[in-house]
């Protein structure tokens, strides 16, 4: 979570002011929901395992979605390195915004 904050907080700085970012902790950690946001303003969802909202959208744990403005699916990774995939969910995100 601490590197989409920064992604967030990297767009919002250059004026893209339209990027939303959620995270959805699977039930199997729901202790950990706290620990999962700490240092960040990011909204997190917690999925139950009566409203599997990971299973709803065929998540695993760091799975990766860009929707666009109108809620299309414009980019998936099933895992995404943040420390060498940044630049490429940067790229997807703008990309999503400008359609």
């Amino acid at each position: 979570m601490v590197h989409l904050y920064d992604i967030w907080k990297g767009l919002v700085k250059a004026g893209t002011r339209e990027v939303r970012i959620l995270t959805i902790n699977t039930a199997a950690t729901a202790g950990s929901v706290m620990e999962l946001g700490k240092g960040t303003t990011l909204p997190v969802l917690q999925d139950s395992y009566e409203a599997n909202v990971w299973g709803v959208w065929g998540a695993g744990k760091d799975a990766t979605w860009v929707l666009d403005r109108n809620g299309y699916i414009r980019s998936y990774w099933s895992f995404l390195d943040f420390n060498t995939g940044q630049d490429t969910l940067i790229a997807a995100i703008q990309s999503a915004l400008a359609l």
